[in-house]
């Protein structure tokens, strides 16, 4: 049977979530991603606000789970790390990249859209890693 950190799991998740709306905030990268899409200028919004937080946080949540899972109850910081690492920058990263590919996305739009979950994976495997040491 699976051992997973539910606490630490559900933080990650979160913290993963938050780290969407930084990235894709005025801070980071809202400017360049609003250009490349047109989502608000000339591409209606389709979705009311509240759909794609709700969607994006359980998602973050489920894939912190699916993290924990792998990893386990109680990790290493470096461990957890490298995981989190690899499924964000190896297998969802690519998977990304691919559809941006044949949807004749520009590479900066690749970028935003492909760095974000290889970057929210790597935190969400720090978080759990760290978590294992309280």
């Amino acid at each position: 049977m699976l051992e997973i950190n539910w606490v630490g799991a559900i933080v990650a998740g979160i913290a993963g979530f938050v780290l969407g709306g930084l990235w894709y905030s005025p801070l980071l990268f809202s400017k360049r991603w609003q250009a490349e899409t047109g989502v608000g200028k000339t591409v209606p919004i389709r979705y009311p606000f509240a759909v794609p937080m709700i969607a994006s946080v359980t998602i973050s949540i489920i894939g912190a789970i699916a993290l924990s899972a792998l990893v386990g109850p109680a990790p290493s910081f470096k461990g957890a790390i490298v995981v989190g690492a690899v499924i964000g920058f190896l297998c969802v990263a690519p998977a990304i990249k691919m559809n941006g590919l044949f949807g004749q996305n520009s590479p900066g739009l690749i970028a935003i859209h492909a760095l974000y979950p290889a970057s929210q994976f790597t935190l969400m495997g720090a978080i759990l890693g760290l978590w294992s040491s309280f």
